[in-house]
């Protein structure tokens, strides 16, 4: 995946048309950014120091002070590129289907639909709380 991402944005750089097409290589090149360090990152954790690298390692890092400073956008930004990623695909492919308003305003749910369900992960994996006082619920 990464090494035929990277070839595709060589391919693709000098032929960038859109904003869609700025989005995806820039998606594209954060999942290669971010899946070699992720499979480095696990198999370190499994190898090296020995632990089981199942949801509870990502998820650690995401509580610790000051890591969560790093891990949370880390996370956010990859869970984010992989919406965008097949948002911005979607709308090339279905454009010949639907026609470019239809395809786009579909790429945009795809993408807003992916901010809502980083948003969840991430608040739930990393113990985020929101916190309403009593007088402002009873108001």
């Amino acid at each position: 995946q990464v090494i035929s991402g990277i070839t595709l944005v060589i391919l693709k750089w000098n032929k960038v048309e859109n904003y869609f097409d700025r989005i995806q290589i820039a998606s594209g090149l954060y999942l290669s950014f971010f899946l070699l360090n992720h499979v480095i990152a696990v198999l370190r954790g499994r190898y090296i120091l020995k632990m089981d690298t199942n949801l509870y390692y990502g998820a650690g890092v995401m509580n610790m002070w000051p890591q969560k400073l790093f891990f949370i956008p880390y996370y956010s930004f990859a869970m984010l590129s992989i919406f965008v990623h097949v948002a911005c695909v979607h709308r090339l492919k279905m454009e010949k289907f639907t026609g470019l308003p239809v395809a786009t305003r579909q790429s945009f749910m795809i993408m807003g639909v992916g901010v809502l369900v980083t948003f969840l992960v991430i608040f739930k994996m990393s113990n985020l709380k929101i916190s309403f006082s009593k007088t402002a619920i009873t108001k």
